[in-house]
């Protein structure tokens, strides 16, 4: 009867011609994903991306008014937060 593994710390070796044994085991190390994970995850990625582009897409050609709405305000948001950031750097600094 031994302790039952457990997945939150998976333990893995370092190569066997390590000068340190006591250094041969790592507790905690990330573990790549197996194939069918790592498949998993770029398609999933790929399909979301291809959703967003098709979405953006049918937006501009059936709501361009409402489209370039949108982007306008994405930009004035991103234009608040860079003032805002180097207001702050600025006021920092002085």
């Amino acid at each position: 009867m031994g302790y039952p593994r457990s997945s939150l710390n998976p333990v893995r070796a370092r190569a066997p011609d390590s000068e340190d044994p006591v250094g041969a085991v790592q507790i905690g190390a990330k573990v790549p994903p197996t194939g069918a994970e790592r498949w998993l995850s770029v398609n999933f990625r790929r399909i979301v991306g291809f959703l967003f582009l098709a979405l953006l897409v049918w937006l501009v050609l059936t709501q361009p008014d409402t489209a370039a709405a949108i982007l306008r305000n994405i930009a004035a948001i991103l234009k608040t937060a860079a003032t805002n950031v180097t207001s702050f750097f600025t006021q920092l600094l002085a």
